[in-house]
């Protein structure tokens, strides 16, 4: 019995220290050498965040590398298992969301205000910050620059507008976007906080977590003025007006696809949340409260 444990990371090409693409071909040939019939027990598990590397190769369509050379297809009489066509509830059923919420130690300030109460509530990692007094500026700029996804993103509003993946990080942050394409799947899970939950033949699943740290950073790139307070003047012009545009932009450029429903439904989701921000921004500019009285938001609304 053999156990095999592999990253995709371990398959990235360096130059000059830079990283910049997978190895594809040498990932899926360990993969078919792993679905070869045999009588030893074989176990093996593949970790990654790039949806490229999802499907494997049978024989009869091998990579270009490997038929070139008419050796393995020709000369040698192999027979492979079957793909599978069930997923291991495991690998994407589990999350680790609010597990520390029973373990944090009392959080600070001595009267924290609804956003520091719900941390413990979010990712474990964020938690662990928070109660280590490291969730400061610094290491909010390095959050909101990985849900930006790209670093040409914080160039200014024109380069925000030409990265999807970045569009859809923070839009899909705040509401339901629907189906997009793999590679923005890819991006978003492998560069941002986008969650894998599922895989099948011709698509990938995705979910954004309900973390209050990315919850309250997609909300806050939203207001212009708060942009220019937090060392994000450079996106200060990307207010809701423009984020609406770019959520149509997605939607009309064939990127998304309402899983259910239609367009109008997002924007409308989008629409109840713009009220509800105008309000929280007025009452607490940090955004450190969620909470917004019913009867003004009715009123905001109309």
């Amino acid at each position: 019995e053999s156990h095999y444990l592999m990253e995709n990371a371990q398959l990235e090409k360096q130059s000059g220290g830079v990283t910049y693409e997978y190895d594809a071909a040498l990932f899926r040939f360990v993969r078919l050498w792993l679905i070869k019939d045999r009588h030893a027990k074989v176990v093996a598990v593949f970790t990654g965040t790039s949806g490229g590397l999802r499907n494997y190769r049978k024989l009869d369509e091998l990579p270009k590398e490997m038929s070139d050379s008419r050796n393995f297809a020709t000369k040698e009489d192999y027979s492979f298992r079957q793909r599978g066509d069930r997923l291991f509830p495991e690998f994407f059923a589990t999350t680790t969301i609010g597990c520390l919420r029973n373990t944090i130690a009392h959080p600070y300030p001595p009267q924290p205000c609804e956003y520091h109460r719900s941390i413990p509530y979010g990712r474990p990692l964020f938690a662990r910050m928070y109660e280590g007094k490291e969730l400061n500026g610094l290491a909010m700029h390095e959050i909101v620059s990985r849900m930006l996804i790209t670093k040409d993103a914080m160039a200014g509003k024109n380069s925000l507008a030409k990265s999807k993946a970045s569009l859809m990080s923070i839009l899909g942050t705040r509401v339901q976007m629907g189906q997009t394409t793999i590679d923005i799947s890819s991006s978003v899970v492998a560069k941002g906080y986008a969650t894998l939950v599922g895989v099948t033949k011709n698509n990938v699943r995705l979910c954004f977590p309900p973390d209050p740290v990315c919850a309250r950073l997609a909300m806050c790139l939203m207001d212009s003025n708060w942009c220019k307070q937090n060392s994000f003047s450079c996106i200060a012009d990307a207010d809701k007006k423009w984020w609406a545009r770019m959520a149509t932009s997605l939607f009309s450029d064939g990127l998304c696809t309402p899983e259910k429903g239609d367009f109008g439904e997002v924007m409308v989701g989008l629409y109840f949340l713009f009220c509800a921000d105008e309000l929280r921004g007025i009452k607490d500019p940090k955004y450190h409260t969620f909470s917004v009285p019913l009867k003004d938001w009715l009123e905001r609304l109309l």
